[in-house]
């Protein structure tokens, strides 16, 4: 009797025919890993999972709703949201049972984690970005969820990291919720100069239309033009940087963009047989 019981409390049960003197190895392996996710609901320890192979395979197969439940009595508001970033487990699906189950905050905004975005350029695709690669999928869900305040999209200048891995489609989400490109001296865009990349440069300067946004017209039916997010005409020091750098594809869009040189740049300029 001792036995059957100890059996159901493991969920062992389930092994239809296995006698609990006569339990299979991969029935009772299945009610070690059970115990083995039950406990650490009770612990809440963050060095249980890598105590070996075997721990680690345990908690990597852990179902969705157990990891929301791990996130949820590990932390508590109004700092559910940005602890359960920290971790790798916070997978969009699991990102999206939290946020409707654990009652965030309405007014303090999560903090996007460091790890989003450092070291980007060296988790590169072979194949490269797309519009699914990570971070980009735990963004969109925390940035469409109406029950939160968005967070910030400059911390950890994840602009700049986002432009020296060349992800465009990371650059332009960042953008579109508030990624200010003139931060911190503009530096995003002086990585993108000396990756002598025009695209990433025209990104950063120029407004694109939002297809979500009903378009705004002036006139016969004419599109009317956004205003660049930077102001080129008022500031020659881009264009110098790009002569510096020997950037020539820069160089000749800031020039199509009619900014005004001074005599050291147009010297650079001439040099590089622009101007």
């Amino acid at each position: 009797m001792r036995a059957a019981a100890a059996a159901h409390d493991l969920g062992l049960s389930s092994c239809r025919g296995a006698r609990p003197r006569l339990l299979n190895r991969s029935c009772l392996s299945q009610g070690v890993s059970q115990l083995l996710l039950h406990i650490q609901l009770y612990a809440l320890s963050s060095a249980l999972p890598i105590v070996n192979r075997h721990f680690n395979a345990v908690f990597r197969g852990a179902p969705t709703l157990y990891r929301v439940r791990y996130l949820m009595l590990r932390h508590e508001q109004p700092h559910t949201i940005s602890r359960a970033l920290l971790y790798p487990l916070c997978t969009p699906k699991v990102l999206s049972l939290l946020l409707e189950r654990s009652n965030p905050s309405a007014t303090v905004p999560p903090s996007l984690p460091r790890r989003f975005f450092h070291n980007l350029r060296d988790r590169r695709p072979s194949t490269g970005w797309t519009e699914n690669s990570d971070p980009l999928p735990v963004l969109r869900v925390l940035f469409s969820c109406p029950r939160i305040a968005k967070p910030d999209a400059n911390v950890h200048h994840a602009l700049a990291y986002a432009v020296a891995a060349d992800f465009d489609a990371l650059v332009v989400f960042l953008l579109s919720h508030g990624a200010d490109p003139r931060r911190s001296s503009g530096r995003a865009i002086s990585i993108a100069i000396a990756l002598n990349s025009v695209k990433l440069v025209r990104l950063l300067c120029e407004r694109r239309d939002d297809p979500k946004d009903k378009p705004s017209f002036v006139g016969k039916g004419k599109k009317r033009k956004l205003e660049d997010r930077i102001d080129t005409t008022k500031d020659s020091g881009f264009l110098r940087e790009a002569a510096q750098l020997k950037a020539r594809d820069v160089a000749e869009y800031f020039l199509s963009k009619r900014v005004t040189a001074d005599m050291q740049t147009l010297q650079l300029l001439a040099k590089m047989g622009l101007g």
